[in-house]
């Protein structure tokens, strides 16, 4: 009795197949992607969600051969085309979310009071992100990926850091200068 003529032969033939080709598909840089188009058997792409009147969280998934520079550009790119999506011209990543980078965010920060032990302040506070990461069967996944908080604005002046600031142009000319096929 061959694998193919038992009762689950065709089921794992399947799973066999699934498995060889997502090994072969890590094999060549990810298509530039929101992770909704990427497919049933893909786990690469980028995803997003507005956090704040300004403030985004930004993830991109890579496969296990694409390098950490080309993640760390196609992050980059989806950060700037969301921040071009609202008609600002930069952005600054975040070191944590709700950061305080702006001379403005310290005034409004400091209005808030001192912490009483009730209240939490908004600054480092949890914010609950829900961003798929990939990890089933038939293997477990593994691959660079990119995560962070990025504030779109319209002048990198306004920053306490002006240098943090990233043109959006930019970010999108170095993207493409990478290789990262930003449409």
């Amino acid at each position: 009795m061959t694998l193919l003529s038992r009762p689950r032969g065709w089921l794992v033939a399947a799973l066999c197949l699934a498995s060889a080709l997502a090994l072969a598909d890590d094999r060549k840089l990810p298509d530039y992607q929101s992770m909704d188009e990427a497919g049933v058997l893909s786990y690469e792409g980028y995803q997003d969600m507005r956090i704040g009147a300004s403030s985004w969280y930004v993830a991109y998934q890579g496969n296990r051969s694409t390098p950490t520079d080309w993640i760390d550009s196609a992050w980059s790119a989806r950060a700037a085309q969301v921040c071009q999506s609202v008609g600002l011209k930069y952005f600054v990543a975040l070191r944590y979310p709700m950061e305080p980078v702006t001379p403005q965010d310290d005034i409004a920060d400091s209005r808030r009071g001192a912490w009483d032990g009730w209240s939490q302040r908004d600054v480092a506070g949890f914010i609950p992100i829900p961003i798929y990461t990939p990890s089933a069967a038939p293997q477990v996944v593994t691959g660079p990926s990119k995560l962070g908080t990025v504030r779109c604005l319209s002048d990198p002046q306004s920053l306490k850091d002006p240098q943090r600031a990233v043109a959006v142009d930019q970010a999108l000319r170095d993207a493409r200068a990478a290789g990262v096929a930003v449409h």
